[in-house]
């Protein structure tokens, strides 16, 4: 495994190149993560931002909870997108 450091500003930047709508850029670097380290929560919740349907978000999700199960943020958004999936599919 790398060194926490490199996989913690690895993630920050995969985290802000999803904000700022760079999917392909996140995904590369969120990659890079979960190559590393494949049980790192945070990636896979970050990754599902990137995700272009509601199904591959809501995948990722659950790769995040099953490492973490008290993740809430996964938790609400695959409630939100299991409950509601037309509604918010409309974000894509």
């Amino acid at each position: 495994m790398k060194g926490q450091e490199t996989i913690d500003r690895l993630l920050e930047r995969g985290r802000q190149a999803a904000r700022a709508g760079r999917a392909a850029e996140a995904q590369a670097l969120l990659r890079q993560v979960l190559e590393w380290d494949p049980r790192n929560a945070e990636a896979w919740y970050a990754m599902a931002w990137t995700m272009p349907t509601v199904r591959a978000f809501a995948w990722c999700l659950e790769q995040a909870l099953t490492i973490d199960p008290d993740h809430g943020q996964a938790a609400a958004f695959l409630h939100q997108a299991r409950s509601e999936p037309d509604r918010f599919a409309a974000r894509w």
